[in-house]
């Protein structure tokens, strides 16, 4: 009897990252497969703590370095200390998990941004597969994204060989929200019940997002005065004491119609049917959530690839629209107000969002790619761990391919089935093309709101250099 496939994920140490990688694990469980979840021991303790007992991944914390009083918040330190630290502490976890034979490692699946665990992997002769793409592309065997194919037609048809394995969603037969940091406040979906139905202005900007006192302002005091209903997520993490003043005196003056909590089963609050629209800061996950519950969006991007989602959101599938700054880069109370008036009141947008939620539930229950890939290589996984392995540490022993088979039976890679790896020169000219595209589309935003923050300024130094006195001019006489 051979032993159980196991299969090893890998989470850069934030939310956005963990989040997506937790749910795919799931799935990936759901086949029979052994998962192992592997991150930093900060982010395994607070995974522990939020989720049940019974649950079926195991998690694996391994050190990055920081001592326990260093700044987490510091993503320079973070990042340069999970670089150096962590890949000699996954290698040796690879390796004494493969002494036991129940345990072998049969695939890796790390977050694009943990470049170290390809090279790892490849170092070792394991395969892997990837989310989306960076330069990892080069070192993986398979390609994920969490999308669906009806949604992102486009850029999927560019990327050969690229699988599409969503939406990633949390579902409910867990009880809790897969892969979140902090405890649900599950008492506003009672809440949510005594409203109207789609009368709910949900706001949340995830969980880095951080604005300056004056936008904090404007968005507060917008809420307070529209009159509607809304629920606004504000983690307790990122609050001062002046800010938490402010938000105690805020929440005594909309406690008949507004609800301030630290954190939601966003899933759930976007599904329910009192929910009219979501502020959001257009992180992918939260995109993809609202897109699958069919609500539309007023984008409010933070950062880097956020101002391209709300592209998309508002642009491409156009069940959204976008806030439009002052000179001064602040989103005004009035524009604020403007722009939800306009998106409650827009039935095309509202057609549009449901009409994706249909194709999201499509993708969900059909899943024609993601399901029929994830059950391939599950039994792909199980065929090959059934078969007798040799005693080394690289190599074609950790693919299942036996080196000491009798001749007379030629021996198949399972996954060869589905090896989505191109090899043609020209595939990978294309790939590199496309790896440079998508990383400055990704920048492009940050770049384009620096750009106008330096227009601004100019403006204004302009401005104030043309409202000074003009010299007098000279005189005729000699």
């Amino acid at each position: 009897m051979g032993s159980q496939s196991h299969v090893l994920v890998v989470s850069f140490p934030t939310q956005g990252h963990v989040a997506p990688l937790m749910k795919l694990s799931h799935q990936i469980a759901d086949h029979g497969i052994k998962v192992t979840f592997v991150s930093t021991e900060f982010i395994i303790a607070r995974l522990t703590t939020i989720m049940p007992v019974n649950n079926l991944i195991r998690l694996v914390s391994l050190p990055n370095g920081l001592e326990p009083g260093d700044d987490r918040t510091d993503a320079l330190k973070l990042i340069n200390s999970f670089q150096e630290v962590m890949p000699g502490h996954f290698k040796d976890l690879i390796e004494k998990s493969n002494e036991s034979y129940d345990d072998r490692i049969s695939c890796i699946i790390p977050r694009i941004s943990v470049v170290w665990a390809f090279e790892v992997a490849e170092m070792m002769g394991i395969k892997s597969a990837t989310f989306w793409m960076n330069h990892s592309v080069k070192l993986c065997n398979w390609l994920l994204c969490n999308s669906f194919y009806e949604l992102d037609s486009l850029a999927l048809n560019l990327v050969l060989g690229i699988i599409p394995v969503g939406p990633l969603l949390s579902g409910s037969q867990l009880g809790c929200q897969i892969g979140s940091f902090w405890l649900d406040n599950s008492t506003c979906l009672s809440w949510f019940d005594k409203q109207h139905v789609g009368s709910v202005i949900y706001v949340s900007f995830g969980s880095t997002s951080i604005f300056n006192q004056q936008q904090f302002d404007e968005l507060a005091l917008e809420l307070e005065l529209i009159g509607l209903p809304f629920l606004w997520v504000i983690q307790s993490d990122i609050t001062n004491e002046a800010l938490s003043e402010f938000l105690d005196g805020i929440r005594k003056r909309i406690a008949d119609h507004g609800k301030i909590v630290d954190w939601v089963p966003q899933e759930e609050v976007l599904a329910h049917p009192s929910t009219a629209c979501f502020i959001s800061h257009c992180g992918w996950n939260s995109t993809l959530e609202g897109i699958s519950k069919g609500v539309p969006f007023l984008c409010w991007p933070y950062f880097t690839n956020q101002f391209q989602n709300k592209s998309y959101v508002c642009d491409v599938w156009k069940v959204g629209l976008g806030l439009n700054p002052n000179k001064n880069r602040i989103f005004t109370r009035h524009e604020i107000n403007t722009k939800i008036k306009a998106l409650l009141s827009d039935d095309v947008i509202k057609t549009k969002a449901l009409k994706l939620k249909e194709m999201a539930k499509k993708s969900v229950s059909e899943a024609p790619v993601g399901a029929s890939f994830l059950r391939q290589r599950a039994a792909q996984l199980k065929a090959s761990s059934k078969r007798p392995r040799v005693d080394s540490s690289t190599g074609d022993a950790f693919r299942g391919r036996p080196s000491s088979d009798p001749p007379t039976e030629e021996y198949v890679d399972p996954t060869a089935v589905v090896d989505l790896e191109p090899s043609t020169s020209t595939t990978i000219s294309t790939r590199s093309m496309l790896e440079t595209v998508l990383t400055v589309q990704s920048a492009h935003g940050q770049l384009l709101l620096d750009l106008l923050n330096k227009v601004a300024a100019l403006q204004a130094e302009l401005a104030t250099t043309s409202s000074a006195s003009p010299p007098a001019p000279p005189s005729d006489q000699p």
